[in-house]
């Protein structure tokens, strides 16, 4: 299979890595186990992005339609494996892109409601109410530039619950 010597155009010629499933990839991009070289991290990180990407494009090929992208950008986070929904960057990334896609949804079909496209993950809940507190707290500051969604207190409460999530399931497999 792959070595030290494997390029990035091996990785997408050679071995497809297009090919692998998503929990595959997460697993090579997180350097799961410490296995996999930088070329192969650097390789599937770089697969993963495109994959939502190309879902982007074809959702909205004309470039006209930016919900549309969003919304096909969920459904890409949605199908994410159990242990890339349990990253805090998945969290994350699920938020930024509800939140994109519920305003631009709002501003497309003024007067209609936009898709439920909520998760039920606590953590993203948290991270969503964040952004709405980013959006005010920008409003009502007199350098709107120096805030950051990282200083809202939702964001603080989904990272530390995420935290304690994490510790959870640890003890538990160290139960096992």
């Amino acid at each position: 299979m792959a070595d030290a010597a494997t390029t990035d155009q091996d990785w997408h010629g050679t071995i497809r890595i297009q090919a692998l499933d998503r929990r595959a990839l997460y697993a090579i991009a997180t350097n799961h186990g410490g296995l996999f070289s930088a070329t192969e991290v650097k390789a599937a990180k770089s697969e993963v992005a495109s994959i939502a990407a190309r879902a982007s494009r074809t959702a909205n090929p004309r470039g006209t339609d930016a919900a549309a992208a969003a919304k096909a950008t969920i459904t890409v986070l949605d199908g994410a494996g159990p242990e890339e929904k349990a990253s805090l960057d998945w969290a994350q990334k699920r938020a930024a892109a509800q939140v994109q896609y519920q305003s631009l949804a709002k501003e497309r079909h003024q007067g209609r409601a936009a898709l439920s496209v909520e998760t039920g993950d606590p953590v993203v809940n948290h991270f969503v109410k964040a952004w709405g507190e980013l959006e005010k707290s920008k409003a009502d500051a007199q350098d709107p530039a120096s805030v950051r969604i990282e200083d809202m207190p939702s964001w603080s409460k989904g990272v530390s619950l995420w935290k304690s999530l994490q510790e959870s399931q640890t003890k538990v497999l160290g139960r096992l």
